[in-house]
């Protein structure tokens, strides 16, 4: 199955973009925890993420079907006062931004 045929399979367009993140672009769980409003530049098609310890930001080049789907979802995204993009949808923590355990354990699922 090709990508774009296993990408149609996931309806939750939050899930849809977190694995566009990790598959198409290699980001990692915790990369995406740690993702804010502000690191994403829709003009130019990129992510800035954050490295630990004070090292460079890394950019991250995105395909127009990322950052079309990444827009998409940020349109329909539960409103927060967070600035953190992926957040818990659904329970207690509804609202909250995601763990890096959590976008494992919702990725996991379409694997």
């Amino acid at each position: 199955m090709n990508n774009g045929a296993f990408l149609s399979e996931i309806t939750k367009i939050r899930d849809r973009v977190l694995v566009m993140l990790i598959v198409n672009h290699g980001m990692k769980a915790h990369e995406l925890a740690e993702l804010t409003t502000n690191d994403i530049d829709y003009q130019n098609k990129k992510i800035f993420v954050k490295q630990s310890c004070g090292a460079i930001t890394r950019v991250v080049p995105l395909s127009n079907g990322s950052i079309d789907t990444l827009a998409a979802y940020m349109r329909v995204r539960s409103p927060s006062m967070d600035r953190k993009v992926f957040l818990v949808e659904e329970g207690d923590y509804r609202g909250q931004p995601q763990s890096a355990q959590g976008i494992l354990e919702r990725i996991e699922c379409y694997f």
